[in-house]
């Protein structure tokens, strides 16, 4: 599995029984494929490309849709457990997420990773990193990390 590469999985079609209208499936790999947080910016290119998360090859990275082609393009070619999510940031022409404790910074077009931030133990990050509207900033959480307290915990 390695970044650029493609794929053209078949969508599904279907009509829905309730409504009498057509649900279309976009992907119909074996593994988990999600969009963004609703909230989360993740279209691009005039709203005819966008990125989201998929489970291929047993590993999460994150993936290009492109709704004219139906082509499907890995965008980063992470390793390790997690499950990368994000922004898109129009203005910047790049998608924004985190990696175990690295904040990066990924060119749309290109597909090249930059930097941006990493966060040292005991802050970690535990939201998204989203970017603000004019790109200047990226907003998100970070928590100091707390051992788990066993010490209530009845066992019978």
């Amino acid at each position: 599995m390695t970044k650029g590469r493609t794929y053209q999985d078949p969508p599904f079609r279907y009509i829905d029984q309730y409504s009498n209208r057509e649900i279309v499936q976009l992907t119909n790999y074996l593994g988990h494929s999600n969009h963004f947080y609703f909230t989360d910016p993740t279209f691009f290119n005039d709203n005819r490309s966008m990125v989201f998360t998929s489970d291929r090859e047993n590993q999460s990275n994150l993936f290009r849709y492109d709704f004219d082609t139906g082509l499907i393009t890995q965008m980063t070619d992470l390793k390790g457990l997690g499950r990368p999510g994000g922004c898109v940031s129009l203005v910047n022409n790049a998608v924004y997420f985190w990696w175990e404790n690295v904040l990066y910074e990924l060119n749309l077009t290109t597909l090249e990773e930059r930097v941006i931030w990493e966060a040292a133990s005991p802050m970690l990050p535990r939201g998204r990193a989203n970017p603000t509207a004019d790109g200047r900033y990226s907003c998100t959480m970070l928590m100091e990390d707390q051992p788990e307290d066993t010490s209530r915990i009845a066992f019978s």
